[in-house]
């Protein structure tokens, strides 16, 4: 039955003791067990990751962890976040009705926000340690040390600048890891798959999430794993001498200025009160430009590696010829013929007349003057130096295709995909890199660049056996920086997943 604060007599939600209006928990006082200081050199751990940066949460399963050996105690392998993915539950049958996730809503940061408002911690934690033979000892050092990292937004607050974890000299603060704990949980519950998974009305911590885990302590290994990643990679990045982007370090000086715009147009107050409802109650500007730093330099050296990666004609084969059950399993072949990439302005005919079917047709004269405008545009880029640059400059600023934002880049084409003018042009058996031309379909006049193409089984298999080399190099680099994790020290906010 529903009940009011005995506090501020504000209304609660069933099960719900915590009160969201002044903060005060409902609930009976428990008193937290005497946590007793884990023995010297059981703190840290070494962790290492397995998956690239941008992998989904449930994709980046972490592997074990070993004891650091450096402190004088024996080495031994811990299971040390080993989780499997969320278990998943059977989607609900044709006619059954989805069940709905509370509103959620993405406003910036390239996270999606769930909170309006954000509460303090909900209850106690559970103590950390276990009797054996009437002597007190730590939990295995990994993320399930604690059964609830969840602390106070004051307590948060003073934890913020702690070092759990750490790479050599670098150094993961607590304010650093909620952004990206927060970063993972956000991107999950923002999926469609986690309506099925995830109560949005229980924390995180409260959730099981399979192999003994909760969610929070799941989600905390895979934030940690992301740091990881991203660290061994820019460390590498610097040993070989690989410099920003000059264009992301643009972004990064402006990125302060973009936030402020970005509050005063969601109508926040200033870019703290952004940070706290996008992440977390008390997140630091400082904190989240140095996620948003780390995470440039590990993309950034991942790109170079895809673009120096080569592989040779006969790699590519062997890879194929090797991996053929799985290709031909999912309908590729050598036989199955070739996939293009082109570039495309579309400008379509204004006016027409629509019917009660929601149909649109054109007269002849819309028709011309639409074939006039982009002949006049085509002729704008062959007037300059029509290259594939400019053409992909002018395709952003007039298409009126979706292809806009990439420089109308269309790729993996294959036959029958397209209308059939459009598809016709592209599998023209004669068609080479940087060939033009303007041609007609029934959505409008289309400006065509020809980028290139490719067998179908050799574009897979390429993609495939550079992306296997990426993933090697990106294991050898986390292990040639290990981390050292103090799960101990580790401090989560708390935000209400049920607010709107």
């Amino acid at each position: 039955m529903p009940m009011n604060c005995k506090y501020c007599s504000e209304p609660l939600e069933d099960g719900v003791t915590l009160c969201p209006a002044c903060g005060k928990d409902n609930a009976e006082a428990i008193e937290p067990a005497q946590e007793a200081a884990p023995e010297e050199g059981t703190e840290e751990t070494v962790s290492q990751a397995e998956a690239a940066p941008g992998e989904a949460p449930e994709a980046a399963a972490p592997e074990g962890s070993e004891e650091d050996a450096g402190d004088g105690e024996e080495s031994s392998e811990e299971e040390a976040g080993d989780a499997e993915e969320p278990s998943e539950e059977e989607a609900p049958e044709e006619g059954e009705q989805k069940p709905a996730p509370k509103s959620k809503k993405r406003i910036v940061l390239k996270v999606t926000a769930v909170v309006a408002f954000l509460a303090l911690a909900l209850g106690l934690a559970a103590s950390v340690y276990y009797g054996v033979n009437g002597s007190w000892l730590p939990k295995e050092n990994n993320a399930q040390y604690k059964d609830n990292y969840t602390v106070q937004a004051d307590q948060l607050k003073t934890a913020a600048g702690k070092t759990v974890a750490s790479i050599g000299d670098r150094k993961l603060t607590n304010g650093l890891l909620n952004i990206y704990y927060w970063t993972q949980v956000y991107d999950y519950l923002s999926s469609d798959y986690a309506a099925y998974v995830v109560d949005y009305t229980q924390p995180l911590e409260y959730q099981a999430a399979g192999d003994g885990m909760t969610y929070q302590q799941y989600f905390l290994d895979v934030a940690l794993d992301t740091w990881h990643r991203y660290q061994a990679l820019a460390l590498r990045a610097e040993a070989e001498g690989v410099e920003l982007d000059p264009a992301l370090q643009t972004a990064l000086e402006e990125l302060p200025q973009r936030l402020e715009e970005q509050a005063a147009s969601y109508g926040f107050a200033d870019v703290q009160e952004l940070l706290d409802v996008s992440l977390f109650p008390g997140c630091s500007l400082d904190d989240y430009l140095a996620y948003m730093e780390l995470s440039y330099r590990a993309y950034h050296y991942l790109d170079t590696l895809y673009e120096d990666l080569a592989p040779t004609y006969d790699e590519v084969d062997a890879y194929f010829t090797e991996n053929q059950d799985t290709y031909t399993s999912q309908g590729i072949t050598k036989e199955a013929g070739n996939m293009v990439d082109v570039r495309h302005i579309l400008i379509m005919p204004q006016g027409g007349a629509t019917d009660s079917s929601g149909s649109t047709t054109y007269s002849e004269e819309e028709w011309e003057a639409c074939r006039q405008e982009a002949q006049a545009l085509y002729d704008q880029w062959l007037a300059g130096d029509a290259t594939e640059e400019s053409f992909a400059q002018l395709a952003a600023e007039h298409s009126a295709d979706g292809s806009a934002v990439n420089g109308g880049l269309i790729t993996d084409i294959t036959q029958g995909r397209m209308v059939q003018t459009f598809n016709d042009w592209c599998f023209d058996p004669a068609r080479e890199y940087g060939d033009h031309g303007l041609i007609r379909s029934e959505y409008g006049y289309h400006i065509m660049f020809f980028v290139g193409g490719q067998q179908i089984w050799y574009r897979y298999a390429e993609r495939d056996c550079v992306a296997q080399s990426v993933n090697q190099i990106v294991e050898e680099a986390i292990a040639a920086f290990p981390m050292k994790v103090k799960y101990r020290d580790v401090a989560l906010s708390y935000v209400n997943l049920a607010g709107e």
